[in-house]
């Protein structure tokens, strides 16, 4: 019988980010990260890690002072431009990694339902900031009132209900249904998984 820790989970996440193999496979090209700055590759990931939710300068202020003791300072503009050269494709594969490695050697924290893992597939959608770059990839749609062009994603979540983690996610275009994406999902499941859908999918 094992039990891990959010500690383990925290060291397998910072390995991750800290890998040499990660930060070539994730920035978005050659140049990027190639020399030391004020926000390493690493830095960067684990401060976008935090889920910042006030004003970014405030946040950044913090985020060094933090583990730098506030000996540097970095603008948010300069943190925007930063962001743009990482992968955002690694965030979902150390989400998964940690997802798989949670079920690993860990039977005293894993709840089962009688043997089986509990899962639950939803969608939904969200509203994205309007730019070239949303419009090119999800499409516009018009408001109620036609004054506005908005941008609207499809979203889709994989998910153990009983030990609280997202086994996959699914950000895509508004057009693709949410039948569609839970057949991706299933490709992450178990044989032996037990996985609940309201009555929008078709299931027996």
């Amino acid at each position: 019988m094992s039990k891990k820790t959010g500690f383990h989970f925290i060291e397998i996440s910072k390995q991750f980010i800290k890998s040499e193999a990660t930060r070539l496979k994730y920035r978005m090209s050659e140049k990027d990260f190639s020399r030391n700055r004020k926000l390493s590759f690493s830095e960067l990931s684990l401060c976008m890690l935090q889920l910042l939710r006030q004003n970014i300068q405030v946040e950044l202020n913090k985020f060094f002072n933090e583990i730098k003791g506030g000996i540097y300072s970095f603008t948010s503009s300069a943190f925007v431009q930063s962001r743009k050269k990482l992968n955002p494709d690694m965030f979902y594969d150390l989400s998964c990694l940690i997802a798989a490695d949670f079920y690993l050697d860990n039977d005293e924290t894993v709840e089962l339902y009688k043997g089986h893992r509990l899962l639950s597939v939803d969608g939904s959608t969200v509203n994205l900031p309007v730019n070239a770059e949303t419009k090119a990839v999800y499409g516009v749609f018009n408001n109620q009132k036609k004054t506005n062009d908005v941008v609207i994603a499809r979203v889709s979540v994989l998910y153990d209900v009983l030990n609280d983690i997202v086994l996959d996610g699914k950000l895509c275009n508004y057009s693709i249904g949410e039948v569609t994406l839970s057949r991706e999902h299933i490709k992450v499941a178990k044989a032996t998984d037990i996985i609940i859908m309201d009555r929008a999918y078709p299931k027996f």
